[in-house]
């Protein structure tokens, strides 16, 4: 007879999770030439934090702000275009906008605001 007992989720504080995600950065978030980089790493996983991005999303996110076609990041994920198009449309849900020109300016506003916290007052 099986067990009808359930887990509890516990959720993860947001800064656990970001040193988690700082250990384990995907490749996708390394790009080869950090001067071509207009985020690091870090901010990366800061900006999906602050949106409650999945790695998988987190990774689209990236190749779409890099300008990036839903096949071509199939195929470097090496997931199906159908894969791609639902984390795109969970993206796009989460993020609140349409198409991914509002991606890009929602990820620099947030990029931007990040930046804004990081200085000490004047």
């Amino acid at each position: 007879m099986r067990s009808t007992t359930t887990r509890a989720r516990t959720r993860v504080p947001s800064q656990a999770r970001q040193a988690a995600a700082k250990q384990s950065v995907s490749p996708v978030l390394k790009p080869e030439n950090p001067a071509e980089g207009y985020l690091t790493a870090e901010q990366w996983v800061s900006v999906g934090s602050a949106f409650g991005l999945t790695t998988c999303e987190l990774e689209v996110a990236v190749l779409l702000f890099h300008g990036k076609t839903r096949t071509s990041i199939a195929r470097q994920l090496k997931r199906s275009a159908g894969a791609v198009r639902e984390r795109i449309d969970a993206l796009f849900r989460k993020l609140q906008v349409r198409h991914v020109l509002g991606l890009a300016v929602r990820i620099a506003r947030a990029k931007d605001e990040l930046a804004m916290k990081d200085q000490p007052p004047a």
